[in-house]
């Protein structure tokens, strides 16, 4: 019989490690600004990280959407 390696589980223990919770709150963000697009988040992030390198004629093209001031307000609560 083989024997299980590794950590076993924890109860009342979350099954995300402690470094993937801030990361969550990016992705949360992430999904709620793409959707606003109504555009995959994936989309969504090849034009921040477009603009963010300066290659804004590479950046795919996005819809307008109704607020265009909060569309890349970027500012850390």
């Amino acid at each position: 019989m083989k024997r299980k390696t590794g950590p076993k589980p924890r109860p009342g223990r979350s099954k995300l490690p402690v470094a993937c919770r801030p990361q969550i709150d990016v992705v949360n963000v992430l999904e709620a600004r793409a959707a606003a697009y109504g555009v995959p988040r994936g989309t969504y992030l090849e034009v921040l990280i477009c603009h963010a390198l300066g290659m804004e004629d590479q950046a795919p093209d996005l819809p307008e959407i109704d607020d265009p001031q909060g569309a890349f307000d970027m500012t850390v609560a």
